[in-house]
């Protein structure tokens, strides 16, 4: 099992395609939680299930002629994938999220709100262990996302993609992982019926590794 809290930074920017005026929110740091139950197959292959849940509040826009109304949102992630070690030092995770991605609307020529709308996708990560030591290991990965059509009561959302690094610090001894420290910049380019707008988001991460079977003392499992 792995559990990961983590702390992030949005910011979105959007051109009305009516009025051709163009808007940008950006987030307080916010917190949430990222689950994930872990099957592991075999040495080389493991499938987990996640759930993450996040608080976001944005600040008002950095334009002074505007106004911002509904300022918090209530994040949530649904998904289910499998990573495949390719060598002692490189993997591939391919995985399915239906996930609450955030888009700019305007509700007046004075005032705009964020809206969160549950956006399906289908990812891919590749991952790269740069350095390893006894303790530690330092560790790179890229992240691609395919965002797909959704909906809401005042627009429809196209489809998109979300893509970006990683950088992390992992630390484990004999019996296997214990943390890692991540740093991730994401970039999202997704337009709606009514906007072109990218989000940007930077999160820095600390994830847990924890077994549910107990090793024994001799290395058996019980």
């Amino acid at each position: 099992m792995e559990l990961t809290p983590f702390f992030t930074m949005s910011a979105l920017t959007a051109k009305d395609l009516t009025t051709g005026t163009h808007t940008t929110v950006a987030s307080n740091v916010y917190a949430g939680l990222d689950a994930r139950y872990i099957q592991i197959w075999n040495e080389s292959l493991k499938s987990f299930l996640r759930i993450k849940f996040s608080d976001v509040t944005f600040q008002p826009p950095a334009s002074s002629t505007k106004t911002l109304t509904d300022s918090s949102k209530f994040l949530t992630t649904f998904g289910f994938g499998a990573t495949k070690t390719l060598s002692s030092r490189g993997a591939i995770s391919l995985y399915g999220d239906l996930e609450k991605d955030l888009f700019i609307r305007a509700v007046s020529t004075t005032s705009v709100t964020v809206d969160s709308i549950m956006v399906p996708s289908l990812g891919a990560k590749i991952s790269y262990d740069l350095i390893k030591l006894k303790a530690f290991t330092l560790n790179v990965a890229g992240v691609y996302e395919e965002k797909f059509q959704a909906s809401s009561d005042s627009y429809t959302v196209g489809q998109g993609a979300l893509y970006g690094g990683i950088i992390g610090v992992r630390q484990h001894n004999i019996r296997g992982d214990m943390f890692e420290l991540n740093f991730a910049a994401f970039t999202r380019p997704q337009n709606t019926s009514a906007t072109t707008q990218t989000e940007t988001t930077y999160t820095l991460s600390l994830k847990f590794f924890f077994s549910l079977i107990k090793p024994e003392e001799n290395g058996n499992v019980k």
